[in-house]
């Protein structure tokens, strides 16, 4: 009896060794730098097989950032949460993790130090600068090379062509979940790769379609969504982060510095504003980030000095002349209506100005880079930790953002 309970014990234990070595602990994330850049987002003109939430086709300037060389995969989802949720189980450790959810794969992404992609990095990334309906080409047949199209289960990862980026997998396998929120068309996009953080987040998007679609769902512009808790055994992610450390960007007493009547644009990395006697960072970081990072890049930056925090509403509206007072009665209570101007779009105000700042109306100051974009302020919604008011320069107004919402970051001293 003793002998057959040792030998027990010596195949639970030869099991457990197996199981280790088969799922061991380091998930071996690899991160693909993608550069900065400018693209059309959205149906191809020669698509006819787009359906109406792929459009309009709009312009979108992109953040260079990273994110990883595959889905993440069923080894990869162990090695940080300990859990294999996967339908497809029996594809083994290389095989992407499904049946997560958007708050998992959130979760996920968070712990190894980064984020969902948003939708426009996620488009933008499959398409690697390329205006075709799938971005090998606009014939089906150009799937061959980059999708495993095997219809009764995943595929392990990375095992067909790369695009021109090294990302593999951006079409096929299995949808893939992006950080913004749902809109049923392209219709006042951000002209920005932040996250998309208003409309019907009661469900988030996914990218990439699966091996069991038609080819109709895994074009570049094919979109689809659901809502956060739902899984599916068709159902992955992979996860985007800010391209390099931010908590030293701008940083050095090397750092070129401009006076303070901004007069040399070139090199300038901060600008005072004589009105408020402010000083803000100029241009701002050309990264995303969630509120709580936000906060702390601006308290660690060092460019000329310390000193730096994120701006409150009101501060951060400073930069808007002409348009209504701001009423926030120690509380920010901010009417989402009230005027703000923009040189993106002069009809948020009228007679707001482009950006010339002798003229009347309403305008944003014109020494400032990079103003057409969100950014976030310091101040939160009373008494919900979950949403902090952010100026959205090219739109005209002020935003409630979620506060794990990517959004970018001026900060001011």
């Amino acid at each position: 009896m003793r002998i057959l309970r040792l030998l027990l014990g010596l195949l639970i234990l030869c099991w457990s060794l197996c199981s280790c070595l088969e799922w061991p602990g380091d998930p071996q994330l690899t991160w693909v730098s993608i550069p900065a850049g400018t693209f059309q987002m959205g149906c191809v003109p020669q698509d006819e097989a787009c359906y109406s939430d792929e459009s309009p086709r709009h312009s979108v300037t992109v953040s260079a950032f990273k994110m990883t060389e595959t889905e993440i995969t069923q080894h990869q989802y162990y090695a940080v949460t300990g859990e294999r949720p996967s339908y497809f189980s029996d594809c083994g450790g290389d095989c992407p993790v499904e049946q997560v959810n958007w708050n998992e794969a959130k979760a996920f992404c968070e712990e190894v130090g980064g984020r969902l992609p948003t939708e426009a990095e996620w488009e933008y990334a499959a398409r690697t600068g390329t205006t075709t309906i799938y971005y090998c080409g606009d014939e089906a047949s150009c799937l061959n090379s980059i999708i495993c199209q095997n219809i009764d289960s995943t595929c392990p990862v990375g095992q067909k062509t790369a695009n021109d980026f090294g990302l593999y997998d951006m079409l096929g396998n299995v949808w893939e979940w992006g950080e913004d929120c749902w809109h049923s068309t392209h219709d006042s996009a951000p002209g920005t790769s932040g996250v998309w953080a208003d409309g019907d987040c009661s469900t988030r998007v996914l990218r990439g379609g699966w091996n069991n679609y038609d080819f109709r769902y895994v074009r570049a512009s094919s979109r689809s969504r659901n809502f956060p808790d739902s899984t599916a055994y068709y159902y992955g992610f992979r996860c985007a982060r800010a391209n390099g450390d931010t908590s030293d960007r701008n940083a050095g007493a090397d750092e070129d510095i401009t006076d303070v009547d901004n007069t040399d644009r070139e090199t300038m990395t901060f600008w005072t504003d004589s009105t408020s006697g402010l000083t803000w960072q100029n241009p701002p970081d050309e990264n995303t980030m969630n509120w709580q990072e936000a906060m702390d890049y601006c308290t660690g930056l060092s460019l000329e000095n310390s000193g730096w925090r994120l701006p409150t509403i009101t501060e951060l509206r400073s930069l808007i002349r002409g348009c209504k007072a701001i009423e926030t009665d120690g509380s920010c209570n901010i009417n989402v209506e009230d005027c703000l101007a923009s040189s993106c779009r002069d009809s948020a105000c009228d007679g707001c100005s482009n950006g010339d700042d002798s003229a009347a109306g309403c305008y944003w100051l014109s020494n400032l880079e990079g103003a057409c974009s969100w950014y976030w302020s310091s101040s939160p919604l009373d008494n919900d930790e979950y949403r902090a008011w952010v100026v959205d320069f090219s739109g005209g107004v002020s935003h409630l953002g979620k506060v794990d919402s990517a959004i970018y970051v001026r900060c001011v001293r």
